[in-house]
């Protein structure tokens, strides 16, 4: 029941018009990344970056303009991206304080 709460809750962020980055916070173990993999699948474009893994989080550090660091991003992942709507998911964001900081730019891509 708490799933689908939050599913419904995501999908009420997603068709705001002035939506901000989402940062989804709680304790360790719990589902989030399996609600955001879920809720990643109603986009017609879905990056998922784990900040744990340091290809990952090498990529949010660099030195780049937001629209070269997303098409890095995607190349990373060898995906090509999709005319549409585009969810980038940047799990344990806490192990990054350049990508936490990045996140005042992206309203603009939401």
């Amino acid at each position: 029941m708490i799933q689908r709460d939050l599913q419904l809750n995501l999908l009420k962020w997603k068709e705001k018009e002035d939506k901000k980055p989402l940062v989804l916070r709680g304790a360790r173990q719990v589902g989030k990344s399996t609600v955001v993999d879920i809720f990643g699948q109603t986009y017609s474009n879905y990056l998922k970056y784990n900040l744990d893994e340091d290809e990952d989080r090498t990529i949010l550090e660099r030195d780049l303009s937001l629209d070269d660091r997303i098409n890095i991003m995607f190349a990373n992942k060898l995906m090509r991206k999709k005319e549409g709507d585009t969810l980038i998911f940047l799990d344990e964001i806490q192990n990054s304080p350049k990508a936490i900081n990045l996140l005042r730019y992206c309203s603009r891509f939401a």
